[in-house]
């Protein structure tokens, strides 16, 4: 197992991560700008490579900060979502990205870990 499957997802979800916790905001409106701005471009599973349980995590979290269509054209999916989003259900996200995160951060510290045994090894 390489680092490099997991590179893309590990660069987006950092991302998401830093606007989760340095960016401008409520929870909600952090939510729809990692959304929009980092998670958006994971949708592809050949982008990312994970494995099933994480990219159907992945999958979940997108459908869930996209659940509402916009009222306007001008809108985005991940605004309208957020803005009738509540306290508990952004919540429940945030940490569910986070989980996310760290369970990526776990997979490339693993073929790391792998790549530096073959290295040794041969």
């Amino acid at each position: 197992m390489a680092i490099a499957p997991y590179g893309y997802a590990h660069e987006k979800l950092v991302g998401a991560m830093d606007i989760m916790v340095t960016g401008k905001g409520s929870r909600r409106q952090r939510l729809a700008r990692a959304g929009r701005d980092y998670l958006f471009r994971l949708s592809n599973p050949r982008q990312h490579r994970l494995p099933s349980d994480l990219a159907d995590s992945l999958a979940s979290l997108l459908a869930e900060l996209t659940s509402t269509r916009p009222q306007t054209r001008w809108d985005d999916t991940f605004e309208a979502t957020a803005r009738n989003m509540s306290w508990q259900k952004a919540e429940r996200l945030a940490q569910q990205l986070f989980s996310l995160f760290l369970a990526v951060v776990e997979l490339r510290r693993q073929a790391a870990a792998k790549l530096d045994y073959e290295r040794q090894t041969c």
